[in-house]
């Protein structure tokens, strides 16, 4: 008989509790498709009066933190946005091209185009072109099973809620001088790594739990999302180096 919490199975005289998952909310730090660093002097290029108005948004959004030096010339980057003229022209809807360029004239390392949108609104073609370039952050779902005699996995499982990876890793980490077998508690290890970007500290408490309960669907996904991860970061720096 299953609930939606509680699943019993019995087998001749044993009898097997699994305790609820606890779904965990995560922020993870997302790479852009062309990482330019903290620092980097950056010029932007216009073509069309769209594009200055969307340029004006853009500028808006990457100085918010001190991110980036803004220069006329001489820029380590250089951000190009000129009218999509291929678009069939409405009154409600638009597009713009942009380039993702290494120096003011240097190799396009990014070239793409904003969704059409539906609403007129230069913010948002300015934040899907700032988001391919400065990294990012986004939320998504966990679910971790939490013994019910691992008092410490379950405040860790809380730390992690709260977004607190230190100390969810610490409490964590304690966990396992009681529990060392617990698959469940290397997994959340390895997603409060994978929040704060350390992917080879992830992958191997991903491995670690694969050791303990091999064929684990959640385990080999997680895995694969962190090579695919580390793969375009790789990729990413071999063409700023080229």
């Amino acid at each position: 008989m299953k609930h939606s919490c509680i699943t019993l199975v019995t087998a001749a005289t044993a009898v097997l509790v699994t305790s609820c998952g606890t779904q965990i909310q995560m922020i993870e730090a997302v790479p852009a498709k062309v990482n330019m660093a903290r620092g980097s002097k950056v010029a932007i290029a216009y073509k069309g009066y769209l594009p200055d108005k969307v340029g004006d948004e853009l500028l808006s959004l990457m100085t918010k933190d001190g991110y980036y030096t803004f220069v006329p010339w001489n820029a380590d980057y250089t951000i190009s946005i000129q009218e999509h003229y291929g678009l069939v022209s409405t009154p409600s809807s638009y597009q713009v091209d942009f380039y993702v360029m290494q120096g003011d004239r240097g190799n396009v390392l990014y070239s793409g185009k904003t969704p059409e949108e539906s609403v007129r609104t230069t913010e948002k073609l300015a934040k899907h072109i700032y988001e391919t370039f400065a990294p990012h952050e986004k939320e998504y779902s966990v679910r971790v099973s939490v013994d019910s005699k691992n008092q410490l996995l379950q405040q860790a499982v809380e730390m992690a809620r709260k977004k607190n990876y230190t100390q969810a890793r610490a409490l964590a980490l304690a966990s396992l001088q009681q529990f060392p077998e617990d698959p469940e508690t290397y997994f959340l290890l390895a997603m409060t790594e994978r929040a704060d970007s350390n992917f080879a500290k992830s992958n191997a408490y991903l491995k670690k739990a694969l050791e303990l309960k091999p064929g684990k669907g959640k385990y080999k996904a997680a895995l694969h999302k962190n090579e695919v991860i580390q793969t375009n970061e790789a990729n990413v720096i071999n063409q700023l180096s080229n």
